[in-house]
């Protein structure tokens, strides 16, 4: 399972940088990624890059699943 934060459209660079950067660095944390092993949740920050192509690859794959199964979308 995939857990993500977005921000607004048009968030500046710089902003959304520092928001990556602190994430990241609180899931890097021992005592969070203790208490988080114990849900059997594992933390594994991405770069921003790999989230955005993460996200372009999902939103493909579930646009042609929607298709295949003529689901519309109202």
């Amino acid at each position: 399972m995939l857990s993500v934060i977005f921000a607004p459209a048009n968030t500046p660079a710089p902003v959304v940088a520092k928001i990556h950067q602190a994430i990241n660095e609180t899931l890097i944390q021992p005592e969070l990624k203790a208490k988080l092993a114990l849900q059997s949740i594992d933390t594994a920050p991405i770069s921003q890059e790999e989230f955005a192509y993460t996200v372009k690859q999902d939103f493909t794959r579930w646009a042609e699943l929607l298709k295949v199964l003529k689901v519309k979308v109202e």
